[in-house]
């Protein structure tokens, strides 16, 4: 994407000569000095010196070339006259010299090179940035290397921001964009408190940063540091950065896919670049750019034939970075794509990642489009190798894009902690000359009075005073500066776990989206009665996807137990019957080994109160270990009772095995988080290692306790123990499995419904529409792809019941949801379910709060969503 590097090209034809006419007659006066021999060499040196002083208002020409020849000269004498400082700029124009004039650029590498380190060396940044500028044209030169060697990165010096700003670029060109980001946000705070401000750099640095934000699509914050570079430019007068950040407008709203916004900057640029020769290099960006956005209208012949006007100047231009030809040949890979010359768009995108070295964010369209492009062809292995290296290079800029936020958050904390200290040590200066001064004034007094002896025991009594004052004020601001370190420490934190929440929530959403449709597609073709043959592949899918989904909710809980938001219920429930139902549900499993699954508990078991899906929980997690970790033999689950007290029962339940053991020296590392008992674990029999972490988190939560006790190759044995208080008469379990005539009089109660489903992804909706229609027979179902064609449908004819996606284009179904809320109709009130993959608890009461009466999550079970609709149908009836 990047446009800035023509900036930096002409600042260095602005920075190393002067204008043909800008100050003539001193030029005349001190070319004459230079040029007459019989002066001393100090004069001579000196006179050179001062014709390129200041470099900043220098730029290469025809007038100066009359110096050229005694560059040399002047180097050699810079050292023998005491004028080594003046080393760095004579280098700088020796550079400039074979890059503008003699095109010879390896002499111009390493003569700036040369520069560089002499300039760094006597503290002349100045010419510093202008070899800089040269070395940018330099192939094989490690640019971060240079600068990290010769800049201090814990500790930014204000007189080098332009020096920053060139590392700011280098770390983007390599892909680091953290560090780009991390460094630009450094060093726009310590430019905007210079003084005088710099606003030439200011804009650049800010418009090197708003396109790292274009790159990963965070567009607020790319338009507020664009619209702030632009403003900074324009306080410059410098022409090139004004139209950078012009086009740079254009190109993050032609990335929204806003093209009208990006043609009126496009057409801003071109306008105001038309008649300027130093915004030629911008005016190419400017065209690539109006290609882009051609390409987006579907004007393909116009944008491929834009592209290959200046197709000759992104080859054969040496300023131009590896990337920027990169993102060129993307865009015409686009316009050949477009034109359905497929081999054209697949060569042009391969062009691209090669010159890029497969960077991920200037390949991210390549690969799109050589896929799109093989499948055109129907090459479909090759499509589908390249349609992974897509998805992976998009997942990768997506998590780029979810940490940027906090990195910036603990920046500015780094920022405010170095300020305060800055400031504490100001304040305590000031102190200090504020004591030396009222004890130089006390000493002209006790000089001047005739009674010594009381003004010395004034002294020490308003010294003492005084120190007593320094003493509860330090204490207070120690105070004061702990409880700020405490609160910003406490931001950070707060930070991190909203990134670390944000994150969980858009894994929950994403997996759970496909495996809604996996696991539902599934079903509905077991119940279509499959043939024989296709019946243990259909299986096999129901149990992987089963098992997906179990990992999912195994690092949700333990997401939700580690920040300690997970919620036990006091219910009551039977003991007996879980470890059934336990029993039930890892029978099959077991057969498929060739186990026996025993269970053996007593059978007078009272009911008891508290949450029987965590006990659930811990128990297919150890029955599943043992499952999994024993090839032949019995695995039991055995639960034992201590004597009842009058309100509570303390039990005490074991799952054993026969199966691979675990030795002495792993036994407790095996109830930490993603720890296997052995390295090779994963490998062999699968899992996370979360299924034990989770069940002594959940274990302790109730106030138990949970251990282990085996012995390698002779089995395992895993204990734990927990009370419940006793259920009462009073209580009554609710039944949980719905009954075949339970299922029938729901249904029947529902045929008659109109069902309104909003649901963006075409394969939820089917898994939806043929779940209810089987369960429901005569039901009849809308489908609307968003919430704003939900409103419009809803508008023109009834429904009795809504089932509402969350995030969906266009307008999601929180919106949605508020809008049908605030209508003035009866249909105001209708009732709405949420059917999300999101299942975070958040986003669950975030459903509440829009309006929502329930909310299931998907993959949904069929039963609870029918007695999710009976139990709202009915409120509204009644």
């Amino acid at each position: 994407m990047k446009y800035f590097q023509y900036v930096f090209l002409l600042i260095g034809v602005v920075f190393l000569a002067v204008p043909a006419k800008a100050q003539p007659t001193r030029a005349d006066s001190l070319f004459a000095i230079w040029s007459d021999k019989t002066n001393s060499d100090e004069v001579r040196v000196e006179a050179f010196y001062q014709r390129f002083n200041p470099l900043e208002n220098e730029g290469y020409n025809p007038e100066a070339r009359r110096w050229s020849p005694g560059l040399q000269e002047a180097i050699e004498l810079a050292p023998k006259t005491g004028k080594e400082a003046y080393m760095g700029r004579f280098l700088s124009l020796a550079a400039g010299t074979y890059i503008f004039y003699t095109k010879e650029l390896d002499k111009a590498c390493t003569i700036g090179e040369e520069a560089f380190e002499v300039s760094m060396k006597f503290k002349d940044y100045n010419s510093a940035f202008a070899s800089l500028f040269l070395l940018r044209s330099c192939k094989g030169l490690n640019m971060v290397t240079l600068l990290e060697n010769n800049l201090s990165l814990d500790t930014l010096v204000a007189e080098q921001i332009p020096l920053y700003s060139n590392l700011v670029l280098a770390y983007y060109k390599k892909s680091r964009l953290p560090e780009s980001l991390e460094l630009a946000l450094k060093a726009i705070e310590i430019a905007e408190e210079s003084k005088p401000v710099n606003h030439f750099v200011l804009a650049e640095i800010l418009d090197i940063a708003g396109g790292v934000h274009s790159q990963i699509g965070n567009y607020e914050e790319a338009e507020r540091y664009l619209f702030s570079s632009l403003d900074h430019a324009k306080k410059s007068n410098f022409d090139p950065a004004i139209g950078s950040a012009m086009i740079g407008l254009g190109f993050m709203n032609k990335e929204k896919e806003d093209l009208a916004k990006a043609k009126i900057y496009l057409d801003s640029a071109m306008v105001f670049m038309e008649d300027k020769q130093n915004c030629e290099p911008c005016m190419a960006k400017a065209r690539w750019l109006s290609a882009g956005v051609k390409n987006l209208e579907g004007n393909h012949s116009d944008a491929l034939k834009e592209l290959l006007d200046i197709k000759a100047y992104y080859d054969s231009d040496p300023v131009n970075t590896n990337y920027n030809v990169g993102i060129y040949y993307s865009e015409l890979s686009s316009a050949y794509l477009g034109l359905k010359q497929y081999n054209n768009a697949i060569a042009a995108a391969l062009s691209g990642i090669e010159i890029t070295k497969a960077n991920q964010y200037s390949s991210l369209q390549s690969y799109e489009n050589i896929y799109k492009a093989f499948t055109a062809l129907g090459n479909d292995k090759k499509a589908f190798e390249y349609y992974q290296k897509y998805v992976s290079t998009r997942d990768e800029i997506t998590q780029l894009r979810n940490s940027q936020q906090v990195t910036k958050q603990e920046l500015t904390f780094q920022y405010e902690q170095q300020r305060l200290a800055d400031s504490l040590r100001v304040e305590q200066q000031k102190l200090q000359q504020k004591f030396v001064l009222q004890k130089e004034i006390s000493r002209q007094k006790n000089s001047r009075n005739i009674f010594l002896a009381f003004g010395v025991i004034a002294a020490i009594i308003a010294f003492g005073m005084y120190s007593r004052y320094r003493f509860v004020q330090k204490t207070k601001t120690q105070l004061e500066e702990k409880n700020k370190l405490i609160k910003a420490e406490k931001k950070k934190a707060e930070a991190s776990e909203k990134a670390k929440h944000q994150f969980l929530a858009n894994m929950s959403h994403e997996i759970r989206t496909p495996m809604n449709a996996i696991k539902g597609m599934t079903d509905i073709l077991l119940r279509r009665e499959p043939q024989a043959q296709q019946l243990p592949y259909l299986q096999g899918i129901k149990q992987s996807s089963d098992s997906l989904l179990f990992i999912i909710n195994d690092i949700l809980d333990l997401s939700k137990i580690e920040s300690g938001k997970i919620e036990l219920e006091e219910t009551p429930f039977s003991l007996a019957e879980e470890l059934t139902l336990v029993r039930n549900m890892m029978q099959f499993k077991a057969e498929e080994k060739s186990l026996e699954l025993y269970t053996k508990f007593p059978m007078d078991l009272p009911e008891v109160i508290g949450d029987p899906t965590r006990l659930r929980q811990i128990l297919i997690n150890l029955v599943g270990n043992a499952i999994k970790f024993t090839e032949k033999g019995v695995v039991t689950i055995r639960l034992q009772t201590e004597t009842p007290t009058a309100d509570s029962l303390a039990i005490q339940c074991t799952v054993s095995d026969t199966g691979v053991g675990i030795g002495a020296d792993r036994l407790e590392k095996i109830f930490e988080s993603f720890e296997q008992a052995y390295s090779d674990t994963s490998r062999k029999f699968g899992g996370t290692g979360l299924g034990l972490s989770i069940s002594k988190k959940l274990v302790g939560l109730q106030g138990g306790k949970i251990w282990v006790e085996s012995q390698k190759e002779q089995g395992s044995q895993f204990h734990f123990t927990l009370t419940y208080p006793l259920a009462t008469a009073a209580d009554h379990i609710q039944p949980t499995d719905m009954s075949t005539v339970e299922r029938d009089s729901l249904a029947n109660n529902l045929a008659v419904l109109q069902i309104l489903l909003v649901e963006d992804n075409e394969f939820n909706a089917i898994v939806a529409k043929e779940e209810l229609e089987d369960a429901i027979p005569g039901l009849q179902l809308t489908l609307a792809e968003n919430g704003a064609i939900a409103l419009e449908k809803l508008r023109s004819q009834d429904y009795d019941l809504i089932l509402m996606d969350v995030q969906m284009p266009v307008m999601n179904g929180y919106e949605a949801t508020e809008k049908i809320r605030s209508l003035d109709n009866g249909k105001a009130r209708i009732p709405i379910i949420a059917m999300t993959a999101n299942v975070m608890k958040e986003e669950v009461e975030r459903c509440y709060e829009a309006g929502m009466d329930d909310f299931i999550g998907k993959p949904f079970d069929t039963d609870e969503l029918l007695r999710k609709m009976h139990q709202l149908l009915s409120k509204t009836t009644s």
